[in-house]
This record gives C-alpha cells, structure tokens and sequence, in this order.
C-alpha cells in the first residue's frame, strides 16, 4: 500500500493552474491555448484532401494547406494522408480525424492535438518513425473522446442492453410484448401496439398504452 501511495501521481484536470518554464499559467487549457497554435473553429483532417479545414462559427469553412506560429508550432497534411506535427495544436472547437476506406493517416513529428470541445478518431492513425522516440501524438479534449472502435463498441453494448430488456419483457406473461423477438420491437410506438394486439388474440388482456 505504502509503494503504492508513493507511486501515485494526481492526473491534471484541464482547469488546474500550472506553472510551465517559469511561466504561470491559470489552467492547463490556457496553457496548450497560449504555448500553442490557437486555431478557433472546428478543425478537420480529411484522408485524400490535401491540407487542414477549420470551419468557424457561421458555418464557413476554409481550408488551409498548413498552419504555423512563430513558436515552433505547425501542422500539415498531404493528400496522402501524411500528417507532419510540431508542438501543441489547440483548437477552441471540435477535432474531428475523419474516415476514409481507402487511405490511413500517418504522422511525423512530435506534438499535441487539443479540442476544448469534442475529439473523433474516425480512422487508422500510425507513427511514421518509432514510436515515442522519432514520432509521437497525443490527444486532449475538454469534451468527448471517440475512437472508431469505441463507437462500434458502445453500438454493440447498447444492442446487449436492449435486447436483455425485451427477453425479460417476452417472458413475463403479464406483459404485451409476451413472446416478441427483439427483432419486432423496435420501440415504444407501432411494433409495441402490434404486440399489444397479437397478446389479446391470445387471450390476454394488453395493459392499457402509456400516457403521452
């Protein structure tokens, strides 16, 4: 327990100050905002598109074949999928890596992606060189983070979730969806009143509709 405690390391919350190269910083998101690139609008790097699109708050969109400082921070992107990065990219905005069938992102450089918003990894992403020592990413966001897989995952979880409910619905006598498959029932609206109707065919009595 002892080695334990001592092994514990507090992870930071993007609102804790800190200090940085003998700079002060109110929170860590002031910190990757004000030691990196700030780019403010939704950020998206697309498989096959040469260059980084920021779409701003209106809704327009311009897409820029590479964005730098004069802090050493930069990001490009070829129409390959090549992704070159340097520092911190900090986004007020989401960051969305979006999916291609056809063409993965491969990264040289090492550096940050921040979203103060939203993160979605939609595609396969690789170092170009070893990694930590030659290239290496990191990912912040200050609200969701989704992963291709963890979206395939969390709809896999959800199906589970909903079918156990309908089996412990079909098996209970007293209730309308009595002897539905998951497949009939797809929510609370015609396939139930379908199954309401099949039970007092049967015999039963359907308990009365819920109240809207």
């Amino acid at each position: 327990r002892e080695a334990a405690e001592r092994l514990h390391l507090p992870f930071p919350l993007l609102s804790d100050a800190v200090t940085i190269g003998g700079t002060s910083y109110s929170s860590q998101d002031a910190y990757l905002k004000g030691a990196g690139l700030h780019v403010t609008g939704n950020l998206t790097i697309t498989p096959g598109t040469a260059g980084v699109t920021v779409t701003d708050s209106t809704g327009h969109s311009t897409t820029y074949s590479s964005l730098s400082d004069g802090k050493g921070n930069s990001l490009s992107v070829d129409s390959s999928g090549n992704i070159t990065i340097h520092g911190i990219i900090a986004v007020s905005g989401n960051i969305t890596l979006a999916h291609d069938n056809h063409t993965d992102l491969v990264y040289t450089g090492i550096g940050t992606l921040y979203a103060s918003g939203n993160m979605t990894i939609d595609n396969n992403i690789y170092s170009h060189g070893t990694f930590p020592t030659t290239d290496a990413m990191g990912f912040i966001a200050g609200g969701s983070m989704t992963m291709a897989s963890v979206g395939s995952a969390v709809h896999d979880a959800a199906v589970a979730a909903r079918n156990k409910v309908l089996a412990l619905a079909a098996g209970d006598e007293r209730s309308p969806l009595h002897g539905a498959t998951p497949d009939l029932v797809s929510s609370l609206g015609p396939p139930f009143r379908e199954a309401s109707r099949r039970g007092s065919r049967a015999g039963r009595s359907p308990a009365p509709p819920p109240n809207p």
